[in-house]
């Protein structure tokens, strides 16, 4: 995991910085404010071969936390799709990932809410998604309420979906 920086001549070679070599088959990256800092320089990762989603605080340097994956339809994921961060009205990012069992479409939404100290999981539905690695998760206020639908495309042999949910906090 890295990110690059221009240079002063951008046709140059750019400037490479490692983020963290460690991390299994990193796919997605999404950037926020996960930390509640303000700065909005955090990142949330998914991948393969992995059970657990990977955030990153920023803080003059990148500090890793791992988010345990939960178990669904009595099954352990192990693929993270699509990661995304998402404001809820709070000073903090929440986390959107789809999750799937790597032999399998079967999956889950997971939503990630920071709660008592530490962000906890919540499945918001059971998916299947047949075509994680070419759709993208999608955040736009379509309603105006100030608050962003979720778009999943989802597209393969015989399937054309597209799942809109529209999140709404709770006071509880």
């Amino acid at each position: 995991l890295f990110w690059m920086e221009p240079t002063e001549d951008v046709t140059r070679p750019w400037v490479v910085h490692s983020i963290d070599e460690s991390i299994p088959h990193p796919l997605h990256v999404d950037i926020g404010d996960l930390s509640g800092e303000g700065h909005g320089l955090d990142l949330v990762v998914g991948g393969f071969d992995t059970d657990v989603i990977y955030w990153y605080e920023y803080s003059k340097n990148w500090k890793r936390h791992e988010l345990p994956i939960p178990a669904v339809n009595r099954a352990k994921p192990d693929r993270v799709w699509n990661v995304k961060t998402i404001r809820l009205g709070t000073s903090r990012e929440s986390i959107i990932a789809p999750v799937t069992e790597s032999d399998s479409r079967r999956g889950t939404l997971l939503f990630y809410d920071y709660k008592e100290g530490q962000f906890q999981p919540y499945n918001l539905r059971n998916i299947d998604y047949h075509h994680p690695m070419d759709d993208k998760i999608i955040l736009h206020d379509v309603t105006g309420d100030g608050q962003a639908e979720v778009f999943i495309p989802d597209s393969g042999p015989g399937v054309d979906v597209l799942h809109i949910i529209q999140l709404q906090r709770r006071n509880d």
